[in-house]
C-alpha cells in the first residue's frame, strides 16, 4: 500500500512535487536540498549553531502548511489535530505547545492572531497568508538554514 501524501507542493519551497510516494516514503519535499534544510532544528536565540535541541524545521513547515491551507482562523488544538490527520503521528506532537512561541519563527506580517472565547476559555486562533514556507520564515532563520545546508 502506498503512503499517503496530503501536499501537492513541496513543504519548503512550493515547487510542484513530481516524485510519487512509495510504500516506504511519502516524499513531502521536492528534493535532497529541501529535505536537508527541513531536517534541522533551530535554536531561537542562536540559529546558526548546530544543535539537536531546538524547534524542528519540519514541524514548522507542517504547521505553516496547515495554517495556510485553512480558510479560517484555527485554534492550536485544531492545528495539531490536522497535522495528525494529514501527516500521521509525529514525535513533536507528543509535547503539546502553544503556538505563541512557534509563530515567532515567522515574519509578523504573514500571519494573524485573534482571541476567541470558547466554552468560557480564552483561546488564540491563527491564520496565515498564502506564501511559501521559505518566504514566511524570518530572514535570520532562513539564512541560518541555508548556511547549515551547505
Amino acid at each position: 500500500m502506498l503512503r499517503l501524501r496530503p501536499n501537492t507542493k513541496c513543504l519548503c519551497c512550493d515547487v510542484v512535487l513530481t516524485r510519487p510516494p512509495t510504500k516506504q516514503r511519502p516524499f513531502y519535499y521536492c528534493g535532497q536540498d529541501c529535505w536537508k534544510m527541513c531536517n534541522l532544528s533551530l535554536n531561537f536565540f542562536t540559529p546558526e549553531m548546530k544543535r539537536n535541541r531546538g524547534q524542528s524545521i519540519s514541524a514548522l513547515s507542517m504547521i505553516w502548511w496547515v495554517l495556510r491551507n485553512a480558510d479560517e482562523f484555527l485554534p492550536t488544538k485544531e492545528v495539531y489535530l490536522r497535522i495528525t490527520e494529514n501527516f500521521g503521528d509525529k514525535a513533536f506532537l507528543k509535547r503539546h505547545k502553544s503556538l505563541n512561541r512557534v509563530m515567532t519563527y515567522f515574519r509578523p506580517d504573514v500571519w494573524e492572531v485573534i482571541d476567541d472565547k470558547i466554552d468560557g476559555k480564552n483561546i488564540k486562533s491563527y491564520r496565515a497568508k498564502q506564501i511559501s514556507f521559505q518566504d514566511a520564515l524570518q530572514p535570520r532563520f532562513y539564512e541560518a538554514m541555508k548556511k547549515r545546508n551547505l
